[in-house]
């Protein structure tokens, strides 16, 4: 893992927030190199689907879809994964753009088969059921994620505007049914976030992002974890975040335990 060499620290700088700030994203960063995440990502095949062969996941893991819920804030019932999302790689960088009072939210897992439909233009605020909405992701490649393959795609500055919505065009993937409307941007400025296994990249709730269809015959898989201060207001009584920096001296939300 790669630290200032100077502090010892993953925080980041005053001019590396000041660019989170003015771009809505940053990265990539590392957590862990290939090799290691080569042993992670079997452990993570076999917490998903202990009971078929590992390296298969349907094509998108979340919360929105009942049926694919295996994926969706696993990091309550395998502490390794709590352990990933809690990595001070990551979450003291996050803590550098929301302060040292933070918490967990959710982790979940998209994944691209061979084949994986388009994820279009969206930005992740909408439907999520916390106020204010104050989020930054990390998100995690656990194969490698090229444009080939799928690899999330960026606006930069983007999270600045609130776009309109519009029916999404045919064949995308499950749980999409609205896109941002094509005609509120640019796409031209899109910036391609490929990865090497291991390394992760953090954006804002509102930054406009999308993944274009795996024309490969390799799976693309990532892992997304959810970070939010503890002055949030987490509305669904059954998602509860893990306090995992800094007090919650405000109590808004009823917080899960570290898991053990």
């Amino acid at each position: 893992m790669q630290q200032h060499a100077e502090t010892g620290s993953f925080r980041l700088s005053a001019e590396d927030v000041e660019r989170y700030h003015l771009d809505g994203y940053l990265g990539p960063y590392t957590l862990c190199s290939p090799e290691e995440m080569t042993e992670l990502g079997a452990r993570i095949d076999y917490a998903l689907h202990p009971d078929r062969d590992a390296g298969r996941l349907p094509g998108m893991i979340s919360a929105l879809n009942p049926a694919m819920r295996r994926g969706f804030g696993r990091h309550h019932d395998h502490p390794f994964l709590f352990d990933v999302a809690n990595s001070p790689a990551i979450t003291e960088r996050v803590a550098s753009i929301m302060g040292d009072d933070l918490l967990l939210w959710r982790t979940m897992f998209f994944s691209k088969d061979p084949g994986g439909k388009l994820i279009p233009w969206h930005q992740d605020y909408d439907g999520w059921l916390i106020e204010p909405m104050l989020v930054t992701s990390a998100w995690l490649a656990i194969d490698e994620t090229t444009r080939a393959n799928g690899c999330v795609e960026l606006i930069p500055g983007s999270h600045r505007k609130i776009y309109p919505l519009v029916p999404s065009m045919p064949d995308v993937m499950d749980g999409f049914p609205q896109m941002a409307d094509p005609g509120a941007f640019d796409e031209a400025n899109s910036i391609a976030m490929e990865l090497k296994p291991g390394q992760f990249f953090l954006f804002n709730e509102r930054t406009l992002h999308r993944s274009k269809p795996n024309t490969t015959a390799k799976r693309r898989l990532g892992m997304a974890m959810r970070y939010i201060p503890t002055l949030v207001r987490v509305l669904d009584p059954d998602d509860k975040p893990i306090l995992i920096s800094g007090e919650d001296r405000l109590r808004f939300n009823h917080l899960a335990p570290v898991p053990a």
